[in-house]
């Protein structure tokens, strides 16, 4: 065997193994099932597509009117998912039922807007449709 496709024999082998322990892994979002596992769950869908959603408003290409929706649909989020973050981290620190019940109050406020920003994001960037699958899922 060519010394010159042994790396990609390595490459592809390791792709192949993380295929199959991606595949075995539980996805978190699926087993979801307190509210405090809900609003991690939540939380992290809404960092990722902030994320997603601020590199499309840096994007040139994308027209103004294009960004508009989105833009208004992240400051709108931005209240209630820091809410949600602080609500989370709060039972982290302390997990009282207290401040379960903090997240679950945090989850039913931002819900819609983190919904309607998934949506804005989708509309301008198709493949983000897997984060409102999963969102949907939380539900």
């Amino acid at each position: 065997m060519p010394l010159a496709t042994l790396p990609l024999l390595l490459i592809l082998s390791i792709l192949a193994t993380l295929a199959v322990s991606t595949a075995c892994t539980t996805n978190p979002v699926r087993t979801a099932q307190t509210a405090e596992q809900k609003g991690d769950a939540i939380y992290g869908i809404y960092t990722i597509v902030k994320e997603q959603g601020a590199a499309v408003l840096k994007d040139e290409a994308v027209p103004e009117g294009v960004k508009r929706p989105l833009a208004e649909a992240m400051v709108a989020s931005a209240t209630p998912g820091h809410a949600l973050q602080d609500a989370v981290s709060a039972y982290s620190a302390d997990p009282t039922a207290s401040n379960a019940q903090k997240i679950s109050a945090a989850l039913t406020a931002a819900q819609p807007a983190i919904n309607l920003l998934v949506a804005a994001l989708v509309k301008v960037k198709p493949e983000a449709q897997p984060l409102a699958t999963q969102l949907e899922a939380l539900q």
